[in-house]
């Protein structure tokens, strides 16, 4: 049923309210499976949000999903903190104390787990979003449209990531809207 601007104003001076965007949403991921997602009017980053697992929970990543671990053989200490550690001259000053050349080779497992830190699309999408006040309460979730910001949550893990049911994924680009923000989420 269409409503009219009249019909709305009148609904509005009786005391009736729109549903809110969470029983929108909710309504939609019923019907459709899918997330109710209204882009920004111009995005300037887009965030993948993929199924790895195939149980519902998605995760964002920032860039390709598939991306792979790099090679780290043949670089040296300061070639890696320059491509990969943003900032690099504060780390050889600390490595030269501790006795390391930054022109020797790096050392491959210093490298990868330092890396999984901070570059793979996962870890890249948890620092932008992570940066925003969101307003989310972890322990305010509900059953359906959670959202969880994961930061290496079990010993000798070095994953962070942003993971939501698809729910989820609705909620956070409401709120990414809302906050005036040019992210668009999109399922791959």
């Amino acid at each position: 049923m269409d409503i009219s601007r009249r019909n709305f104003l009148i609904g509005m001076g009786a005391g009736l309210m729109l549903p809110s965007f969470y029983e929108l949403a909710r309504k939609h991921v019923i019907n459709s499976g899918e997330p109710l997602i209204f882009a920004p009017p111009s995005p300037e980053i887009q965030l993948i949000a993929y199924d790895y697992a195939g149980t519902g929970s998605f995760t964002l990543n920032w860039g390709d999903p598939f991306s792979d671990l790099p090679s780290f053989q043949n670089l040296t200490w300061r070639e890696f903190a320059d491509a990969y550690m943003h900032g690099a001259e504060g780390y050889l000053e600390t490595w030269k104390r501790d006795g390391i050349d930054p022109d020797d080779a790096v050392e491959e497992g210093f490298a990868e787990e330092t890396w999984i830190l901070k570059n793979p699309p996962n870890a890249r999408a948890y620092d932008l979003l992570r940066a925003y006040d969101l307003g989310f309460d972890d322990h305010a979730a509900t059953e359906d449209g959670q959202i969880a910001f994961i930061e290496c949550d079990s010993p000798g893990s070095n994953y962070r990531g942003v993971e939501a049911d698809v729910l989820g994924l609705s909620l956070l680009q409401d709120k990414l809207n809302q906050l005036g923000r040019a992210i668009e989420i999109s399922l791959s």
